[in-house]
């Protein structure tokens, strides 16, 4: 029967990891391998790995403690940033949101006034553009059976050009040096 362990095996290993084996640990350690075949096997093993692991460590390039400790600085900024803007970019969306919805909410109410209005503002004359049919509006909403949408062709020209300029007018509002 072979044995399974050996008592002066972690010894053994012991010598090999600190790279003390065999020049720099006792006599009686360094004989012991030629006698239990499990340290033999250990020092045939463990060794060259052992070797080998501190030959990849020695070319390992740390970064000075400086770089390590900037670096981590800037995560965390970075990080603290972006978990702060969290809010600020929920809350815009939120804002837009209301703001068109005021703005349909508005435009829907003043609607019956707007018609009045627009029938005071003399016809402007547009460059050769195709009639815009009129509007059927169902009779419970309490406006007029229809609504002539060329009397709402500056409106809607005004509504288009602040759609189109107000991203850039926020853009380059939010733009930084």
């Amino acid at each position: 029967m072979h044995p399974v362990e050996c008592p002066r095996e972690q010894d053994v290993l012991d010598a090999l990891a600190s790279g003390r084996w065999p020049s720099r640990c006792d006599d009686a350690l360094r004989r012991h391998p030629a006698a239990c075949g499990i340290c033999a096997d250990l020092v045939e093993v463990a060794g060259p790995l052992l070797h080998a692991a501190g030959e990849e460590w020695s070319a390992v390039r740390v970064p000075s403690p400086g770089t390590v400790w900037w670096r981590a600085q800037l995560r965390a900024r970075r990080e603290a940033a972006r978990e702060a803007e969290r809010p600020v970019t929920i809350a815009q969306g939120l804002g837009w949101f209301s703001a068109v919805a005021s703005l349909i909410a508005l435009t829907w109410l003043a609607a019956p006034w707007l018609s009045g209005v627009t029938a005071m503002v003399p016809e402007i004359p547009w460059p050769a553009l195709p009639a815009l049919p009129a509007l059927a509006v169902p009779e419970s909403l309490g406006l007029p059976e229809s609504i002539d949408l060329a009397r709402w062709r500056w409106l809607v020209a005004a509504a288009i050009g602040w759609f189109l300029l107000a991203p850039l007018a926020i853009y380059f509002a939010l733009l930084e040096d």
